[in-house]
């Protein structure tokens, strides 16, 4: 596959968001879908997987 280029503004990396979480995802075996959920509490929220990671969202 051909390199691309990306271009981002803003305080945030994302590209490299992405990057991390595809190479989660590979390590981890390709998860599918329904091994992942989302919990939302008044005080937050997070995305988890049934391996215990667990990531948060902004509120």
């Amino acid at each position: 596959m051909p390199q691309q280029q990306t271009a981002y503004v803003g305080p945030r990396d994302l590209w490299g968001l992405v990057e991390d979480t595809w190479r989660w995802w590979v390590e981890a075996g390709r998860p599918g879908p329904w091994t992942f959920g989302i919990t939302v509490t008044p005080e937050r929220q997070w995305i988890w997987h049934e391996s215990g990671r667990i990531w948060e969202l902004p509120a």
